[in-house]
């Protein structure tokens, strides 16, 4: 199993598809991005100079739980930011329960208050355990999540905002007053806004037993969206010890007078030099771009390079750089008068290319060992494999086939197991990776995550690397997968690589007809497209957002050869810190292995910060005559070499066949 948090599987959110109308075009965005993943810098990499986070202040030690999934709004109800109201709720519409004692909200998903009770005017408002409360919203200063629960942990309440999309300065107004509290007379009501930066918190303001009309400014101008799906959200609590109400509920924003520029790939790199991009900032007369020194042991920057260098245009050519050092750059525009806080932040490196990739079957001819020189500046690297199969005119080529029954679990279709890793691989699929892995007895699955979905946009899936099948006739596949499921359908689709635009389109795709039943059921389907660089995806397919799962039993996938050539077929990747690695592999005879090796910078947490360009291919080639096992025995004396007319050899040749003489007898192995 791997734990690599930005592993080379990716697929995006896949939903509502049938069978009789499937929309390939939404399973587009499904790829294996592995050869273009390059993820910029992190923020709190740059830790230099940051102040410390300010956080609200907390009576006593509770569990904290951050908000989870967000349903984002579609967008329709994008706000744009103005002086005028971006959203006004004042819940009037929860009209059950009282302040004294207030009624409980059906859940929906993640969000406490149902989209077809609060409507599209207030998508988007949520909580953690509030309640309604005649007209209000009911906010606890603290909860139990699960009574039942042996171990059940007090919760903080809160109240969370629709997402905004734009760096503004907020002006976030609302009633409030504290509820059933003798023991304080008085309360401190925060709010902050929050995203996966952190942005910072405000001071609290005091609120009584009597309604109070709070007003609070917050500073979100630092927030840098790097994509238009971005966004961020206002979270309302209480920290003294006291339940609140909440009404009339207000956001307001004011744009500021240039927005945050998006830093972009540096390009022109030679080792002295590099230029520096950047997009376009409407109002903007120009920009400040400030290059660091980045310290590859620590992951921080150290010092400034280049300060606040003044230019009108969107890209700079940096000069003086000292060859194998890695830099940083960031970006502000400026009006004249207004200049905005820093883009975000791009890592400049170049990761070498690994040389020397060596390939080496074991003694036993079970597994394939590899080994290559390391690449500068590089700390981790993924090696990818694969066999090229001989194959002639007609012959039906069995691509995968793969038998979870011997899978032992205590979880069930409805309630499988989840899964420690984000992603996985299995013996069973080498070469294929499950994104949000689940097992169940007798299967292996994936099930969606809201809150993962939520924090990277991918979903539960389960997707294969490339496979070369240029020599396939019409370019079809054969499916049968035997499935089941708590109540989701499955997507399968076939990718093919369009070398102009360096992205997987969707050769055809299948859909359930409706979801798949609890009990195994055996779906047989074609999917057409295949070319020298394919994959396949499987996704689920949620009939109303909620969260599922899609258990897997058996997986098959075959073709016909359209004439005598090759097929490649992915054996499976190694993933390490090292400079080399094994893959356990029974050794087929006259199979021709290739591996290549890209080379990538990590952070201690494994987030990828740079990757390089992959490896030359290796390739190793079993003997036709095929290889005979060899006994493994620690206690066997030094071996002796004969070649196969029985002539003594000293020093064989890797990759030749040889008779291996011991104290425990001969077999012939590949050396």
């Amino acid at each position: 199993m791997v734990n690599f948090k930005y592993s080379l599987l990716a697929a995006a959110v896949v939903a509502g598809l049938s069978a009789t109308a499937v929309n390939a075009d939404r399973l587009t965005e499904c790829s294996n991005s592995s050869q273009k993943i390059v993820s910029t810098l992190r923020a709190d990499l740059l830790s230099a100079n940051k102040s410390e986070k300010i956080t609200p202040k907390r009576k006593a030690l509770k569990k904290f739980k951050s908000k989870p999934s967000r349903r984002h709004a579609p967008s329709v109800f994008t706000k744009d930011v103005t002086e005028e109201a971006i959203y006004d709720c004042s819940f009037a519409f929860l009209t059950e329960g009282s302040e004294t004692e207030p009624a409980a909200i059906e859940l929906d998903d993640w969000d406490n208050i149902p989209e077809e009770i609060i409507g599209e005017e207030n998508y988007g408002f949520g909580g953690q355990g509030i309640m309604q409360a005649g007209g209000s919203v009911y906010v606890p200063f603290e909860y139990i999540e699960d009574p039942d629960d042996d171990f059940a942990w007090e919760m903080e309440g809160m109240l969370w905002t629709p997402d905004v999309y734009e760096p503004m300065t907020a002006v976030i107004e609302l009633d409030a007053k504290i509820v059933n509290s003798d023991e304080y007379p008085t309360e401190e009501l925060w709010i902050y806004a929050s995203d996966y930066s952190d942005l910072l918190d405000n001071n609290y303001k005091e609120i009584g037993a009597d309604w109070t009309h709070v007003t609070i400014t917050l500073d979100c101008t630092s927030f840098v969206p790097e994509s238009e799906d971005d966004s961020y959200y206002f979270t309302i609590f209480a920290d003294n010890g006291a339940d609140i109400v909440i009404k009339n509920v207000v956001i307001k924003g004011e744009k500021a007078p240039v927005s945050i520029p998006v830093a972009q790939d540096y390009t022109d790199y030679t080792g002295t030099s590099f230029t520096a991009n950047w997009s376009a900032v409407e109002n903007a007369t120009g920009y400040y771009l400030t290059v660091y020194n980045f310290d590859i042991d620590t992951k921080k920057v150290t010092t400034t390079f280049l300060d606040k260098q003044f230019t009108a245009e969107t890209s700079y050519t940096v000069t003086g750089l000292t060859p194998g050092n890695f830099y940083a750059y960031n970006v502000c525009a400026t009006d004249g008068s207004y200049t905005s806080a820093a883009s975000n932040t791009i890592l400049v490196c170049e990761l070498a290319s690994p040389t020397n990739v060596t390939i080496t079957p074991s003694d036993d001819n079970k597994s394939l060992n590899f080994s290559w020189e390391p690449s500068a500046g590089a700390n981790y690297y993924v090696l990818t494999a694969a066999s090229t199969q001989n194959v002639t005119s007609g012959q039906t080529v069995t691509l995968v086939n793969a038998d979870f029954s011997s899978i032992t679990s205590n979880g069930t279709v409805a309630n499988p197991e989840e899964s420690d890793y984000w992603y996985e691989s299995v013996d069973e699929l080498p070469g294929w990776r499950f994104n949000l892995g689940c097992m169940a007895e007798g299967a292996f699955g994936f099930m969606d995550n809201a809150y993962y979905t939520a924090m990277t946009g991918l979903t539960a899936s389960l997707g294969s690397m490339d496979y070369d099948l240029s020599n396939i006739k019409d370019g079809k596949v054969n499916v049968s997968i035997e499935a089941a499921s708590p109540g989701n359908g499955m997507l399968a689709g076939l990718l093919a690589f369009n070398p102009d635009e360096e992205k997987y389109d969707v050769g055809s795709a299948y859909g359930t007809p409706g979801v798949v039943p609890e009990d195994y059921e055996t779906y047989n389907f074609s999917l057409t497209g295949a070319t020298d660089k394919t994959q396949f995806l499987f996704v689920t397919n949620s009939v109303d957002g909620s969260d599922g799962a899609l258990l897997i039993r058996t997986l098959k996938i075959t073709a016909e050869a359209a004439a005598d050539g090759k097929v490649g077929i992915p054996v499976g990747t190694v993933e390490t810190a090292d400079t080399q690695g094994v893959l356990t592999k029974e050794i087929e005879k006259g199979v021709t292995y290739t591996a290549s090796v890209v080379p990538y910078f990590v952070d201690d947490e494994g987030y990828i910060l740079a990757a390089g360009q992959p490896s030359e291919t290796a390739t190793y080639t079993a003997d036709e005559n095929g290889v005979e096992s060899v006994a493994a025995d620690a206690d066997e004396t030094s071996a002796h070499y004969f070649n196969l007319q029985g002539q003594p050899v000293e020093n064989p040749a890797k990759g030749s066949v040889v008779i291996k003489v011991t104290n425990k007898g001969a077999s012939k192995i590949i050396f």
